[in-house]
């Protein structure tokens, strides 16, 4: 009975033995597995992220993440592993700290890891850069593409263009304070403010153009200043700053067609003053809302009435007719011209048939 419990003891006390070697033994095929990486060492690691970033440049994220995961498992302090796993995994905005961005032209030869180390001050913020702007294949930039650059305050060459859009915008005062509204709006034209400071420019731009509409005092002035302000105008490169300039046009315009027509009134010159008037009307249906131009409008329509009549009378139909015509571009529903146009009409269809 001894030697048989001996026996059995002996038995159980083998196979726990060789149990714990199969444990063992399988514990050192895992870490050999590990092992076989090598990631222990950190230039190893350092090669991995650089993987990483190659296939990053070409838009391989899904293998990039795996090298990154590889590398932050040996390696949680990793400093440019952690880096560029942020930009992987945070929204664009969370990660630089900031919505605001300014806009940026692709130019040849560029690459996002180039924009990213000039206005950001680090190359591997390329892979943020390439998220914000939706960019699959950072390896393939369009010349031309506009992309947005946040704006980050560190940025040395953001802080950089900042004072330059700020000059900017202080040199055009300088044209405005010296009168020379000329140059001041052709600069507007050209010089670079941030894409913040865009709101700053058009209403620099607004008061340059106020300012020299207010120093031109005859009608002469005023349309020579309309002149050059159009010319101007068409060199525009911005849309919001060709809206300051359309709206102002268009304002002036009708502003000199009103004194062209006052003018041309106080000289008797009815049918030339009517289509000033018309013209001005067309820019703002609202135009004789003015006490002055509602009376002048009609003293006016009431001349030509009084001229257009003497010409039916006289039978010069057509130089009647035309009169009409003027009264009713100023008041399409003048009762008395559309009753003599049709008349008139009538009795020139009668004419015609001898």
């Amino acid at each position: 009975m001894i030697r048989t419990f001996i026996k059995i003891t002996l038995a159980i006390c083998l196979g726990l033995i060789l149990s714990a070697c199969q444990v063992l033994d399988g514990s050192r095929k895992d870490q050999a597995k590990v092992a076989d990486l090598s990631m222990q060492a950190k230039s190893n690691q350092d090669r991995q992220v650089i993987r990483a970033v190659r296939f990053l440049e070409t838009g391989k994220q899904q293998d990039a993440k795996q090298l990154l995961k590889e590398v932050l498992l040996f390696n949680p302090k990793h400093d440019k592993a952690i880096l560029l796993n942020r930009q992987l995994s945070e929204p664009s905005e969370a990660f630089f700290g900031t919505d605001k961005s300014l806009s940026y032209s692709i130019k040849p030869g560029d690459s996002l890891g180039k924009i990213a180390h000039k206005w950001l001050g680090e190359s591997l913020y390329f892979v943020g850069l390439a998220k914000l702007n939706n960019i699959t294949n950072p390896s393939r930039l369009e010349p031309g593409k506009k992309i947005k650059i946040p704006l980050v305050g560190p940025a040395v060459t953001i802080q950089k263009q900042g004072r330059r859009s700020r000059a900017n915008l202080a040199l055009l005062k300088q044209y405005r304070n010296n009168q020379d509204f000329s140059t001041g709006l052709k600069k507007a034209n050209t010089l670079f403010v941030l894409d913040k400071d865009l709101q700053s420019l058009l209403h620099e731009q607004q008061l340059i153009l106020d300012t020299y509409a207010g120093q031109s005092n005859t009608t002469k002035q005023r349309r020579q200043m309309l002149e050059s302000v159009t010319k101007i105008a068409e060199s525009s490169r911005n849309k919001n700053q060709l809206g300051v300039y359309q709206r102002f046009i268009k304002a002036q315009n009708r502003t000199l067609f009103l004194d062209e027509s006052q003018e041309l009134f106080a000289q008797k010159q009815y049918m030339q003053a009517a289509r000033k008037l018309a013209s001005a009307k067309e820019l703002d249906a609202k135009i004789n809302s003015k006490t002055s131009i509602f009376r002048m409008e009609k003293l006016l329509i009431n001349k030509l009435h009084e001229q257009a009549v003497i010409f039916y009378r006289n039978h010069a139909l057509k130089k009647a007719l035309t009169r009409w015509d003027l009264i009713l571009d100023l008041q399409p529903n003048h009762e008395l011209a559309q009753k003599y146009k049709v008349r008139a009409n009538k009795l020139i269809e009668k004419l015609d048939q001898y």
